[in-house]
C-alpha cells in the first residue's frame, strides 16, 4: 500500500490515515524497544521484536495491505489492530509473515496473558475438556458462565462443569449437593469415582482439546464488538 505525496496534499483523510499508521508503528516500537514503556515487560522484555524494514514508516505502510485481515474502513474507524499471536504459535516477531489485522476483542482474546490452560469435567456426561480460553469454552458450550468463580474456588461448579487449572492436581472429590438441590438425578458414586475416571481419560488420550488458536475463524466470527 502506498500513500503518495500527492494524496497527502489533496486528501485530508490520507493525511489522517498516515498519522494513524505512524501511531501504530510507534506503539509497536516502544513496546519492543523502550524499557520505560508501560507494556515493555510484556513485549521487549520477553524478546518481542519487529522486521527491521518497519523502522521506516513508508516501508511499514507499504506492507499494510499484504497482511491478512486488512480493512481500510475499519482501520480508519480505529477498529482494527495488528496481532502477532495468532498466525504463528509462540511468535514474538512482528512482520508481514507473522501478523494479522483483527478486531480489538479478537486481539485481546489471543493475548498470551489472557490464555491459561485449564481442565473442565462434566460429572454427569463424564466429558473431560482441556482448553486455554474461558471465552472459547463459553462459546463452545452454550454460554456457560461463572467459570472464573469455579477456577478461583468461590464456587464448586457451574452448569455441571468442575474446573481446575492444568498445573493443579486432579480434584479428589466433586460435591454433588448443588445438583441434588436442583432436582437433577445423579448417583452418589459418580462423585466418588470421578477422580479415577478423569485419570483414565487422560491416560487413554481421550481428553477433548479446545485450543483457542484452532478456533480462530469461530472466535473472529463471534467476537462482536
Amino acid at each position: 500500500m502506498e500513500i503518495t505525496k500527492e494524496e497527502r496534499q489533496n486528501d485530508t483523510s490520507k493525511v489522517e490515515e498516515r498519522e494513524h499508521f505512524r501511531q501504530v508503528l510507534n506503539r509497536l516500537k516502544d513496546r519492543c524497544g523502550d524499557p520505560r514503556h508501560k507494556e515493555y515487560n510484556l513485549y521487549g522484555a520477553r524478546g518481542a521484536s519487529f522486521d527491521p524494514k518497519w523502522s521506516d514508516l513508508d516501508d511499514f505502510i507499504d506492507d499494510i495491505d499484504k497482511i491478512p485481515g486488512w480493512n481500510e474502513e475499519l482501520f480508519n474507524k480505529h477498529e482494527l489492530y495488528l496481532d502477532k499471536d495468532i498466525r504463528v504459535e509462540g511468535n514474538l516477531y512482528y512482520s508481514v509473515d507473522t501478523c494479522l489485522w483483527v478486531t480489538k476483542k479478537v486481539n485481546q482474546i489471543y493475548r498470551p496473558s489472557q490464555l491459561n490452560w485449564f481442565y473442565a469435567y462434566h460429572l454427569v456426561d463424564k466429558q473431560l475438556v482441556l482448553t486455554d480460553s474461558l471465552y472459547l469454552f463459553t462459546l463452545l458450550h452454550g454460554g456457560v458462565r461463572g467459570l472464573n468463580g469455579v477456577l478461583r474456588g468461590r464456587k464448586h461448579s457451574t452448569n455441571g462443569w468442575y474446573l481446575w487449572y492444568k498445573d493443579k492436581p486432579v480434584p479428589m472429590d466433586f460435591p454433588v449437593y448443588a445438583w441434588q438441590a436442583r432436582g437433577l438425578e445423579i448417583e452418589q458414586n459418580n462423585a466418588r469415582t470421578a477422580h479415577e475416571d478423569i485419570l483414565e481419560i487422560i491416560d487413554k488420550g481421550l481428553t477433548t482439546i479446545e485450543a483457542v488458536r484452532d478456533y480462530y475463524e469461530v472466535i473472529a466470527k463471534n467476537a462482536v464488538e
